[in-house]
C-alpha cells in the first residue's frame, strides 16, 4: 500500500490538460449534486422503436486493456468516480461514466475483439452511456491533479481564488518500485471533488474494462443528443 502526499495550490499557471469538448462538462454537472454510489443497481439506456428508455438490463463485456491496448480508450468525455484515498491499494476498481472505445480508429489493436453492439463499431466509435469498471492490478504509484469547478453553476466555470488563480488540488502516491511498471494516463472530469483532472497511475499488472453492452451507443449518437445522457446520469446519481 502506498501513502500519499497531498498539496494545494492557487497558481494560475498550474493547469490540468483540458477536456476535448463541452460534453463531459455537461455530463459532469449531474455528478456535482452528490458523490456516486458504487453499490447502486445498474441502469442502462437502450434505443428502442419507442425512443430512449431506461431498463434494468445487464449484458456485461470485459476487455483486456493492458499495455498499448489502453490507448484504445478515450476518457475525455467521461466522469471518474475515485475516492482519492490517503493509502493507495495495489488493486483498484475505478468506476467511470462515459468511456469512449476507439474501435473505428488506428488505436484499436487487431488482437482486441470489437464489442458486439447494435451498430458497426468498425466504422463508428463506441460511447458507453453508463458506468464501467476499470480494474487495475499491480498498482505501484500514481498522482491525481484536479482543477476545481464551481459547484452548481451553469454553464460550468472553474473556481477561482480571491487573486484570480485556479484552485488546484494534488495528491501523489509515492511508487514503491517502478521496475517493469507502465504509466497509464486518464484526462477527464472527477466527480468529487468536482473538477477537471489528470489521473496518472503506474502499474505492472493486468488491466481490464468491464461494462454493460446495452449501454453502448455510437459516438455520433452521443454527440448529437448529449442531453439524453445527462438526464440518465442525473437519474443514476440520485439512486442511493
Amino acid at each position: 500500500m502506498l501513502v500519499s502526499e497531498t498539496s494545494f495550490t492557487n497558481d494560475p499557471d498550474r493547469t490540468v490538460r483540458p477536456v476535448c469538448n463541452s460534453g463531459p462538462v455537461s455530463i459532469s454537472a449531474a455528478f456535482a449534486v452528490q458523490p456516486l454510489n458504487a453499490d447502486r443497481a445498474a441502469r442502462t439506456l437502450i434505443n428502442s422503436t419507442a425512443g430512449w428508455v431506461e431498463r434494468d438490463l445487464i449484458m456485461r463485456d470485459q476487455l483486456p486493456i493492458s499495455a498499448a491496448a489502453f490507448d484504445a480508450l478515450d476518457f475525455s468525455e467521461a466522469v471518474i468516480d475515485f475516492p482519492c484515498p490517503r493509502i493507495l491499494s495495489s488493486e483498484l476498481n475505478i468506476e467511470v461514466w462515459g468511456v469512449t472505445l476507439l474501435t473505428a480508429s488506428r488505436f484499436w489493436p487487431n488482437s482486441l475483439p470489437v464489442p458486439d453492439v447494435s451498430f458497426d463499431a468498425t466504422k463508428e466509435n463506441i460511447y458507453i452511456a453508463g458506468f464501467s469498471n476499470l480494474r487495475m492490478q499491480g498498482v505501484v504509484g500514481g498522482e491525481l491533479t484536479v482543477r476545481l469547478y464551481e459547484f452548481d453553476r451553469s454553464p460550468i466555470v472553474f473556481a477561482k481564488t480571491y487573486d484570480g488563480g485556479y484552485v488546484v488540488l494534488n495528491r501523489s502516491w509515492i511508487a514503491a518500485s517502478v521496475n517493469a511498471a507502465r504509466t497509464y494516463e486518464l484526462h477527464s472530469v472527477l466527480a468529487w471533488p468536482f473538477g477537471e483532472c489528470d489521473f496518472v497511475l503506474q502499474s505492472h499488472g493486468s488491466i481490464s474494462l468491464d461494462f454493460d453492452l446495452s449501454a453502448c451507443v455510437s459516438s455520433r449518437v452521443y454527440s448529437s443528443t448529449p442531453e439524453r445522457f445527462l438526464s440518465l446520469a442525473r437519474t443514476q446519481t440520485s439512486e442511493q
